[in-house]
């Protein structure tokens, strides 16, 4: 507000000035004239800076989209690099069932010769047989996460939750199968 009366008494004296002093009227003109230009020229640099602004803007999402598409072709090469031929695993088994949680061990080798395995989804089907009759009685997912360079063999050990499991009547009993495997 002080700025504003300021400025307004500043414009009354340069006015009285004009009227008094046809001098001031010359140099008010040229003031006006340099002030317009002033004016044109600070107009024209915040369009050229906003111009350059939104230029990088744009230049900078594109570079994080296309990051953002290698990523995405990285990921989806990685789910098919090693087959489920080439990821062996051994000696699978389920732990004692405690409050519908078992554990799942074994040992996963890959057999791949290019390229280490950094993780795999297996689908775990829990089964009650009574005889030759079994029935399904849950489901579940183990996401792995290790690492298996070619050749080698790293151990298994999964929680699984086999959620409204019902009391086995007969003998426990499992498959599984490999959904996913990724690799690097």
């Amino acid at each position: 507000m002080l700025a504003f009366l300021l400025g307004l008494l500043i414009v009354v004296i340069l006015v009285a000035l004009a009227i008094a002093y046809p001098a001031v009227r010359w140099a008010l003109g040229i003031i006006a004239v340099v002030v317009f230009i002033g004016i044109v020229a600070l107009v024209s640099y915040v369009q050229d800076n906003d111009r350059k602004y939104k230029q990088q803007q744009a230049q900078q999402e594109r570079q994080e989209a296309a990051q953002q598409a290698t990523a995405a072709r990285e990921r989806e090469a990685a789910l098919h690099r090693v087959t489920a031929q080439e990821l062996q695993f051994e000696d699978m088994s389920l732990g004692p069932l405690t409050y519908s949680r078992q554990t799942l061990r074994g040992r996963a080798h890959n057999l791949a010769t290019r390229y280490s395995v950094s993780g795999a989804m297996l689908e775990i089907t829990l089964k009650d047989c009574v005889g030759e009759k079994c029935e399904v009685v849950g489901t579940d997912y183990a996401s792995l996460d290790f690492w298996i360079p070619p050749g080698q063999v790293r151990g298994v050990d999964a929680t699984l939750t086999f959620k409204d499991l019902p009391p086995i009547r007969g003998t426990r009993r499992f498959e599984y199968q490999v959904t996913s495997i990724s690799a690097q």
